[in-house]
């Protein structure tokens, strides 16, 4: 299953502060009304996760499995989040930057 995160981070000499919103969709971002409150809220980031590789491998072990496919985060990018500026990405993460507006 795929998880995304909405981010708020803040970070100072010795100390860090993280909260995160986390959502089985980025539907969220498309309405621009629940967008603009994340924002307020302090959250600047989308991180999504694909499934873990020892799951998949676990399940395509298992008698029958052998056609199941690992579940990515690119499958359920929205268009509105998918050009948002990308931090990090990898085959198992996505970090995009919320624009200000």
């Amino acid at each position: 299953m795929f998880r995304a995160q909405f981010d708020s981070r803040t970070m100072k000499e010795n100390d860090s502060h993280s909260s995160s919103l986390a959502t089985w969709s980025t539907q969220i971002a498309e309405n621009p009304q629940d967008l603009n409150r994340l924002r307020a809220l302090g959250y600047s980031k989308l991180v999504m996760l694909s499934e873990s590789p020892l799951l998949a491998d676990l399940q395509q072990t298992n008698p029958g499995g052998q056609n199941i496919q690992r579940i990515s985060y690119k499958k359920s990018l929205t268009p509105i989040a998918e050009h948002w500026p990308t931090v990090f990405e990898t085959e198992d993460i996505l970090i995009k930057e919320i624009p200000a507006n």
